[in-house]
């Protein structure tokens, strides 16, 4: 009795467990980013809101490697490490068009504010999405 106590135990923790996130093969869960513009984009996180000034974020080609940026070509998608929406409360995305952030100086872009899409998410959003955030809508 006790042994299937246990078992009806660690099963119902481990639905519980996988219903609630996107697993990705690597068995961490992730934030899905999809890219449906007919144009490359890159994002970049930000966990200083309200703050919404783009002065601050690291992203490529204009910082180091291993920041919260990346590209992603069109039609296709990347998967970020959830565990950065535990940094803040609320988390920021900005997604930029790819073409601009490689020709254009990154002052001109934060004096410009040239940003695409600038999302506010919190781990409800994300939720409530699917785990998927998806530009454009």
């Amino acid at each position: 009795m006790k042994k299937i106590s246990f078992i009806l135990i660690i099963t119902i923790l481990f639905i519980g467990l996988n219903s609630s996130r996107c697993k990705h093969e690597d068995g961490m869960t992730h934030l899905k980013i999809k890219n449906n513009a007919n144009f490359s984009i890159y994002y970049a996180l930000s966990y200083s809101y309200p703050d919404t000034s783009i002065n601050k974020i690291g992203i490529m080609p204009y910082s180091k490697a291993g920041d919260t940026s990346q590209k992603i070509n069109a039609n296709s998608s990347v998967f970020v490490r959830i565990a950065i929406l535990g940094i803040s409360p609320i988390t920021q995305m900005f997604i930029f068009d790819a073409h601009t952030i490689e020709t254009t100086p990154w002052d001109s872009i934060v004096k410009h504010y040239m940003v695409l899409k600038r999302y506010q998410l919190t781990e409800s959003d994300v939720e409530k999405m699917n785990w998927t955030i998806t530009y454009p809508k």
